[in-house]
């Protein structure tokens, strides 16, 4: 059995993480995670619902501790997992506990194409709306979750992302719901085009 945290949250594999722990059976999770050098599960909630299906952490570094317990920390996904029996009580502990089962290593796409017109869409989207994520993208390390964060999901979205255990239709899945934000970023800035024409002067011929 494993400590387990239910978050409103999507943490794919080898994604870092960071968490400010204010409960106190949470507080108590953490300090036993790193007393016991033991992982704990992330369980994504959804509309009011623990899912099937989470992450395996690991705690990286307690940032921060503060005197009335309260820490900051860091913890990084090693794996997947799934749900095989949910604990409300922990034996002698305040949090809940988890039987897990992991999942297999997602598989990779052999599909170099599919990686460069994924690459390509994703550029477009980041230059049309003139950012770019957080974490830099490296391309030539890439696997699909890294940019599962960027594309506009929900969390319902990004959880049926998470779900998908082959890397060439989660592949698709991405590059579908870019090329759908491409539409309507341009289509937003004709709006603005127009908007902003209408405080000039025209002149027709």
């Amino acid at each position: 059995m494993l400590p387990v945290f239910p978050l409103p949250v999507v943490v794919f594999p080898s994604e870092e993480i960071r968490l400010h722990i204010y409960e106190e059976r949470y507080k108590q999770m953490i300090a036993d995670c790193d007393k016991k050098n033991i992982p704990f599960v992330i369980l994504p909630f959804i509309h009011n619902q623990v899912q099937d299906r989470g992450s395996l952490m690991i705690l990286t570094e307690i940032r921060k501790k503060y005197e009335d317990g309260r820490m900051d920390i860091i913890a990084t996904c090693s794996q997947c997992c799934q749900l095989k029996k949910f604990y409300l009580e922990f034996p002698k502990k305040l949090y809940s506990g988890v039987e897990i089962e992991l999942n297999e290593e997602f598989s990779e796409s052999d599909n170099a194409s599919q990686y460069q017109e994924l690459k390509t869409a994703f550029q477009e989207l980041c230059s049309l709306n003139s950012v770019q994520p957080y974490h830099a993208v490296v391309w030539d390390q890439f696997v699909s979750y890294k940019i599962a964060h960027y594309v506009g999901f929900n969390l319902e979205e990004e959880y049926a992302l998470f779900c998908i255990d082959e890397e060439s239709k989660r592949i698709e899945k991405l590059i579908d719901q870019i090329h759908h934000l491409i539409q309507q970023t341009k289509q937003r800035q004709d709006w603005i085009q127009r908007l902003n024409m209408n405080g000039e002067f025209r002149f027709f011929n």
